[in-house]
């Protein structure tokens, strides 16, 4: 008895971590459905932040440009 209502309170405390790492993450469809099927909950903290993406294509600003030239190695 004791378990289950242990692995219950768990249960529910980590849906509630994941739910809002995906609402933070940007994965806003996936937080919504989630409420439904709790499983998007968990694919949506997994899955990478769409904010993060961004700043990976061609066309970063130029701001991120001099960020990410700053952490590089110097050339010997």
């Amino acid at each position: 008895m004791v378990l289950g209502f242990t692995l219950g309170i768990i249960y529910l405390v980590l849906l509630v971590v994941f739910a809002i790492q995906s609402f933070r993450k940007g994965h806003w469809v996936l937080g919504l459905i989630g409420f439904i099927f709790p499983i998007l909950w968990i694919i949506g903290a997994i899955l990478p932040s769409r904010y993060a993406r961004r700043l990976r294509g061609p066309d970063r600003s130029a701001a991120a440009r001099l960020l990410a030239r700053s952490f590089r190695r110097p050339r010997r």
